[in-house]
């Protein structure tokens, strides 16, 4: 059997942090995975926006997005944790320490909230929600008592 009107296209993948990219034409969409990209994000990429529990995140690139877990994600220049905005945090020094706990160059962040004196510098997660610095022990952000 003969196909007389046969279109052949050709298409390009190319990987892009996580979710497949395909270009044809000079026209490009994103195709993501239906599955979270961790277990308890709740991110999920569409092709041209990025959701956080079925609500659209504003001012989230979706070309550079990256979901750090613990509610976290970035794009190439800002942070957000549960899909909001976190005010003066940028992406290019922040990484997620676990249980909800991150920090950047200068700061110490729970649940996307900044801890107040808190030392990144030597600021370490425990578990189950604890962490410490050479000063204090916090528990779910907060300050219990002195190191």
């Amino acid at each position: 059997m003969m196909f007389k009107n046969l279109l052949l296209l050709t298409c390009v993948t190319i990987m892009i942090q996580g979710t497949r990219q395909y270009q044809h034409d000079g026209q490009r969409s994103l195709i993501a995975n239906s599955m979270p990209r961790l277990p308890v994000s709740g991110y999920r990429v569409d092709g041209t926006k990025v959701y956080f529990n079925g609500q659209i995140v504003t001012g989230l690139s979706v070309l550079s997005f990256k979901d750090l877990g613990f509610g976290y994600a970035q794009d190439s220049i800002n942070v957000f944790f549960m899909g909001k905005k976190m005010a003066g945090t940028f992406s290019t020094s922040f990484y997620v320490l676990g249980d909800q706990y991150a920090k950047n160059s200068i700061d110490v962040f729970y649940a996307g909230k900044k801890i107040q004196g808190a030392l990144n510098s030597s600021f370490q997660v425990l578990g189950n929600g604890y962490a410490k610095d050479s000063l204090n022990t916090y528990y779910l952000g907060e300050k219990v008592r002195n190191g």
